[in-house]
């Protein structure tokens, strides 16, 4: 009998110290080519804090960039669990994994399980390149100019809506308005991406907010997943990840087909993504290509649009908000520039007249450098043969082996004190007109760059003004008790996400009604 416990009491021994050697050996591998590397740990690489939800992973992944010991490093060696991969620093390496040499890094290092999770694969931002190349010319052109501005007279109904919202709560009150911008953005991604009606600014029960509410929450199990996407992709299928939810999936499935049904019918042109949607029945039909998997596509993407759309946006619109409120100055800077607008145009701002709005430019350019809404742009090299590899020549040598995962921390970069000097402060002066040319555009990535950038960029963007300048038309935000003034992001979300929202108190000061009631 003992014989057996001291024989198990062996093996056990031998198996751990076999385990550690072999983590040994795994995180020595930077070592070996000398690259610098972040310290690992086994079983959690470089990332124990996000693996066990104490960190943020975009906050933790800064962390490790803002090392002074990496300060004058082109790359960092790290370690996803036991992978080794790189993170980039150095704005030139960035420009070619993100644009001239786009086709060697064009898939995420992300994967989504093409059998356990169909939809997230599905999906224009986590599908192959060879099936994203096909799809994404299509869905850009939902984005156009012209496109845009057709969408900009929807939004300035939504608008109005949410003006409408903050009238009916009276002359002051105190509002959480992450929740209040994701009804703004509910409503508009409906009207102007899916051809669909929803009233998230009159009823938060209405049935797209609760699956973009659904859509955008960062459960353990969902953040489970995307630690198994991001680290653990040849088990995710295993482990039934899932970077979407399957129930807003099932809600777009069933109510979308009736609304391409109704398009086509009527033979009505909105400019908006169901049209496409109907281009792509119609192509799907003429290949002889199964309608269902066609509306399978349709229903994945109209997943992601609503995600994205609805969470990024309004994140930003309440983040903008909460450091207009902490410095009055920039706020009533942007709130005369509204004031202006508004009566240049008789009491309406044109799409053309939003553009040309340079300090609301600068205050969203500003927000979107603090809380990028793509905090990380990760990518993975793949050799067109399977096994050439990619020289960081003049940096190092050593060359990039096929499959590596590559990460570029957006969030690190925009707050480099190289390119950001006091970069924790609010500044919308740093985009000025004049100091734009100074601007490293590899240094500022809010919404990534190059051929796979943020798809809808440009509505997302749209939106955070549209919102910002009903706001501020006969409202000022500011500071109060409820305020969080140290707010801390939540360790399950893959984005920059505060935990608890943002509350400040609305002051109904009447700005625009009081000056258009002023005599001629």
């Amino acid at each position: 009998m003992d014989q057996i416990i001291y024989a198990s009491i062996g093996c056990l021994a031998c198996i751990i110290l076999l385990t550690k050697l072999w983590f040994w050996y795994r995180f020595r591998y930077w070592n070996r080519f000398d690259i610098p590397q972040a310290k690992a740990c086994a079983f959690s690489g470089n990332f124990w804090d996000f693996i066990t939800m104490k960190s943020n992973f975009q906050y933790h992944l800064r962390t490790i960039y803002d090392d002074p010991k990496f300060e004058s490093e082109a790359v960092v060696g790290v370690y996803g669990i036991y992978t080794p991969g790189l993170l980039l620093r150095a704005p030139e390496l960035i420009k070619a994994v993100l644009i001239k040499d786009f086709e060697k890094f064009a898939d995420r290092s992300m994967k989504c399980n093409p059998h356990s999770d169909r939809v997230g694969n599905s999906t224009l931002f986590f599908m192959p390149y060879a099936f994203w190349k096909r799809l994404r010319p299509k869905l850009t052109y939902a984005f156009t100019s012209g496109k845009l501005k057709h969408m900009y007279l929807l939004l300035q109904a939504v608008g109005d809506s949410l003006e409408k919202n903050l009238q009916q709560k009276g002359d002051k009150f105190v509002q959480e308005f992450k929740a209040l911008a994701g009804q703004f953005t509910t409503d508009s991604i409906s009207t102007t991406i899916l051809g669909l009606k929803s009233s998230a600014l009159h009823n938060k029960e209405d049935p797209i907010y609760l699956v973009a509410v659904r859509l955008a929450k960062f459960n353990v199990r969902r953040a489970f997943s995307f630690l198994c996407m991001t680290f653990l992709t040849r088990l995710s299928g295993l482990l039934r990840a899932k970077a979407f939810s399957e129930t807003a999936y099932i809600f777009f499935k069933q109510t979308l087909p009736q609304v391409i049904r109704d398009r086509e019918e009527s033979g009505q042109k909105r400019n908006d993504m169901i049209d496409i949607y109907v281009n792509l029945k119609k192509e799907a039909a003429i290949a002889g290509e199964d309608e269902a998997a066609t509306m399978e596509l349709v229903a994945a993407q109209s997943v992601m649009l609503m995600n994205g759309g609805y969470d990024t946006s309004s994140t930003t619109i309440a983040n903008a908000l909460f450091e207009l409120a902490k410095q009055q100055h920039f706020q009533e800077r942007l709130r005369q520039e509204v004031l202006d607008a508004y009566i240049n145009g008789n009491g309406q701002i044109s799409y053309e007249q939003i553009h040309s709005m340079d300090y609301l430019r600068m205050v969203v350019s500003e927000t979107l450098r603090k809380y990028p809404v793509v905090p990380l742009l990760d990518r993975r090299y793949m050799a067109a043969d399977g096994s050439s590899r990619y020289s960081l020549k003049p940096y190092y040598d050593y060359e990039v082996p096929h499959g590596m995962p590559i990460y570029i921390s957006a969030y690190a970069l925009h707050y480099d004190l190289k390119y950001w000097p006091d970069p924790d402060n609010f500044d919308p002066e740093r985009f000025s007109a004049e100091n734009l040319q100074s601007i490293n555009p590899m240094t500022y990535l809010p919404f990534g760059t190059g051929p796979r950038n943020c798809v809808a960029s440009r509505l997302g963007l749209l939106q955070v003004k549209v919102a910002l300048v009903h706001i501020l038309k006969n409202h000022y935000v500011q500071l109060c008790d409820q305020t969080n003034l140290h707010p801390k992001f939540d360790p399950k979300s893959f984005l920059l996400e505060i935990i608890g929202g943002i509350h400040l108190e609305v002051n109904r000061d009447r700005m625009f009604d009081k000056e258009m009631k002023k005599p001629a």
